[in-house]
């Protein structure tokens, strides 16, 4: 895959893109809160199979469309899903959008773990480990541009817009099977992501201005239920991440709204889990905020935690 933010996008059309994309195989009526249909289409200019997620025309007014077009346009990175064309049409009295992405043929993150959940498995400790370092990469990349934060030698890009994701869980990760090891996780479904400009109050300490929306309130972080913490931020992404983490653990749903549950001495994730990965979840969903380490601090210390547990670092590193 070429380096992170190296490939040209092509600006949003104006028209439907029927010529180039032709639909296989409508996989779901509405898979989200924000669009209204998942089609596998077979893309004509690059022979190959993608594919096009559906915008609702309420969701087109709002500027849902809009916001994750232009966030996915700016992205490249081998752990965020990719980006391959856009068009809307919003002239009309009926809006229609589109947007063309990489297909992940294995589904979700939440589809494998339904999977599991049917044959009566659980994750082995290699395939959390593995999880932690290509979403702590995902972070690391659209906080600060930085392409492989967990290897801790690449600085923050000063010139990086900040991204926040704010709906971190299973399924918005997509699973791409690899020929060894374990899958190729993708972030994805950046509908309700927010953007931190350079140079904007806030920006060196990755908050947020203004209200935003997360894409569910049972999934929301502390401070996004309480009056004197920002409503969202880098740290709101570390806290999401850490409780996928733990969801996966348990191999279930987050029962009670995360914001106002955590107690980390009730958080069990199963004896069968080390010390050490149990610490590093600990440090993802420390309640306060500014308690949380920032993902250029933590991502690094995955890697000689892994080891530590002894998991071998082929499991985790690709």
């Amino acid at each position: 895959m070429p380096p992170a933010g190296s490939v040209p996008r092509p600006r949003v059309a104006k028209w439907p893109l029927t010529k180039r994309f032709v639909i296989v195989k409508q996989l779901s009526v509405t898979n989200g809160c924000f669009n209204a249909g998942i089609f596998k289409v077979k893309d004509l200019e690059r022979n190959n199979v993608c594919i096009e997620k559906r915008f609702k025309p309420e969701d087109i007014v709002r500027g849902i469309f809009d916001n994750e077009a232009r966030i996915l346009g700016r992205l490249y990175h081998r752990n965020v899903v990719e980006y391959i064309h856009a068009f809307v049409a919003d002239t009309g009295p009926r809006p229609s959008a589109s947007i063309y992405m990489e297909l992940c043929e294995q589904g979700s993150l939440n589809d494998m773990m339904e999977r599991y959940a049917r044959d009566g498995r659980g994750f082995c400790e290699d395939f959390l480990w593995s999880v932690f370092h290509q979403m702590a990469n995902a972070l690391g990349y659209i906080q600060y541009g930085i392409t492989e934060v967990t290897s801790g030698i690449e600085h923050r890009n000063p010139n990086w817009a900040m991204i926040v994701h704010n709906d971190i869980f299973p399924k918005n990760v997509c699973v791409k099977k690899r020929a060894v090891g374990w899958p190729r996780l993708v972030l994805a479904d950046f509908g309700v992501g927010g953007g931190i400009p350079v140079g904007q109050a806030g920006w060196q300490e990755g908050i947020g201005q203004g209200h935003h929306t997360f894409g569910n309130h049972l999934r929301m972080p502390p401070e996004a239920t309480v009056l004197d913490g920002p409503d969202w931020g880098a740290q709101s992404d570390i806290f999401l991440l850490g409780a996928m983490i733990h969801q996966i653990c348990n191999q279930g749903g987050t029962a009670q709204r995360w914001g106002l549950s955590v107690d980390r001495g009730r958080l069990q994730v199963g004896e069968w889990y080390s010390t050490q990965l149990k610490e590093a979840r600990d440090a993802f969903l420390r309640k306060d905020w500014r308690a949380r380490p920032r993902i250029m601090t933590i991502a690094p210390r995955l890697t000689p935690l892994a080891l530590e547990a002894k998991v071998a670092y082929e499991s985790f590193s690709r």
